[in-house]
């Protein structure tokens, strides 16, 4: 079994996303944040160790199924990582529904239209935070928790629904490709 990444994103303007870097920064007085971007993540599994890019490219391009063209871009395996960027000012943070569906009907849609051996497709989020200098990750990533998930209503929880999905955060290894 072989395990793909197809990272997807908002081409034009993420509304969510501006949402909430506003409340993050106004609302609640984390200054510290310069950026929030957020990326859908399809954790693709398929039965052969065979390397699947072409075949993911293949129903990316012929289907609205797991990228919808007309209103998002996407990245295989991870964001590429450019030179300017300090990776050392970025946060990520993994949201994955409680109880993961396993998608079957897509999943099989998907191999009956392109012959694939697809097992499973599940789906999370990852939001991006970009901060303004360098700091002692693990008491940021403390305090982002308590301000933006530290709710058990149904009705609160900013990137984070404590009630509905869990949450991790990812080492720069598991986001970006091609670091030095």
């Amino acid at each position: 079994m072989k395990e793909f990444q197809l990272w997807t994103y908002l081409m034009h303007s993420d509304l969510h996303c501006m949402s909430a870097f506003e409340m993050i920064r106004s609302g609640m007085g984390h200054q510290e944040l310069t950026r929030l971007r957020r990326f859908g993540v399809w954790h693709l599994t398929f039965e052969s160790d065979e390397d699947q890019r072409s075949t993911i490219s293949t129903m990316i391009d012929q289907s609205y199924y797991l990228v919808n063209p007309n209103k998002e871009a996407y990245f295989l395996d991870g964001i590429p990582a450019k030179d300017s960027i300090d990776l050392s000012r970025r946060l990520n943070l993994k949201v994955s529904p409680k109880h993961q569906s396993s998608n079957e009907s897509l999943v099989a849609r998907l191999r009956d239209r392109f012959k694939v051996d697809l097992l499973t497709a599940t789906r999370s989020l990852v939001w991006e935070m970009q901060l303004s200098e360098p700091s002692d990750s693990l008491t940021i990533q403390k305090t982002f928790m308590s301000a933006v998930s530290g709710s058990v209503s149904r009705t609160k929880g900013f990137l984070v629904q404590p009630l509905f999905e869990t949450y991790e955060w990812l080492d720069v290894d598991q986001v970006y490709t091609g670091i030095s």
